[in-house]
């Protein structure tokens, strides 16, 4: 009789805080959005609940595995965010403002906590680099060359998307990308 393996009650399959976060991010863009109607503001509320225990039980499971240092590429990436996005403050018209200097950097924050993870230390890189590129771009499209009026909005939404749905979709694609490599070599002759 083959030895079957029950997940207990006490137990995380490894594959659930991927589930988690691929219906909770996807449920709150919509909500946000008001893709629920009358029902949106629960739905978000809801799906930050999912992602708060989400960041909870990582940091959990954290605490019984071994933190590295981030990467060095990662706090690259930090540092040319520091710079970018305090470089914008001083373009600022209505003066530098610290709290929008945080918001913009969640991404990166989000980045250099994910980076001390040892499973997630590589893949991380792309996703600072996502970041760095969204807000590359974001720049250009805002002080460089705005094309309309409302194109400062961009500097609101941009951390946003960059923290909930670019940072964590680069991190994952580079995360299987690895891992199918490594297991790739394994089976290699």
């Amino acid at each position: 009789m083959p030895h079957i393996n029950y997940v207990g009650a006490h137990e995380v399959s490894s594959r659930t805080p991927f589930a988690v976060a691929g219906c909770a991010v996807p449920l709150l863009f919509v909500s946000l959005y008001g893709g629920f109607g009358e029902w949106s503001f629960a739905v978000a509320a809801l799906s930050l609940v999912a992602l708060l225990c989400l960041v909870v039980w990582c940091v959990l499971k954290l605490r019984r595995t071994a933190a590295v240092a981030p990467h060095w590429l990662v706090m690259a990436g930090l540092a040319l965010g520091v710079v970018l996005h305090t470089y914008e403050q001083t373009l600022s018209s209505a003066g530098a403002s610290g709290a929008w200097l945080l918001w913009a950097l969640v991404p990166y924050v989000v980045c250099t906590a994910a980076s001390v993870v040892p499973v997630t230390r590589l893949p991380v890189i792309s996703g600072v680099l996502a970041a760095l590129a969204i807000d590359l771009l974001v720049h250009y499209q805002v002080f460089v060359s705005p094309g309309s009026s409302t194109a400062a909005l961009a500097l609101i939404f941009a951390p946003l998307w960059s923290s909930l749905l670019v940072v964590p979709v680069a991190i994952l694609v580079s995360w299987l990308v690895i891992r199918a490599r490594r297991a790739h070599l394994r089976h290699a002759p």
